[in-house]
């Protein structure tokens, strides 16, 4: 029988800013706003789909927040 082991790592792609600001509040940052448009500006984080991922491996983190690349590997 064939194992198929599934990792999951997490991207800083947000969905969108608002997705970004609720994901940094529920992490206990005071100002999340302010921490997310830093953090754009800096490029630490990014708004939509990561580049060159295929599609069928992007899953969706964090309450549907943040994307995700899940590995499958046998």
């Amino acid at each position: 029988m064939r194992t198929v082991t599934r990792t999951t790592f997490g991207t800083p792609y947000f969905v969108n800013r608002a997705a970004a600001i609720s994901y940094y509040k529920s992490q206990a940052y005071d100002d999340a706003a302010a921490a997310v448009d830093a953090m754009l500006a800096a490029g630490e984080i990014h708004l939509g789909v990561p580049p060159n991922v295929n599609l069928f491996d992007l899953v969706l983190l964090d309450s549907g927040r943040r994307w995700g690349i899940r590995i499958e590997a046998a």
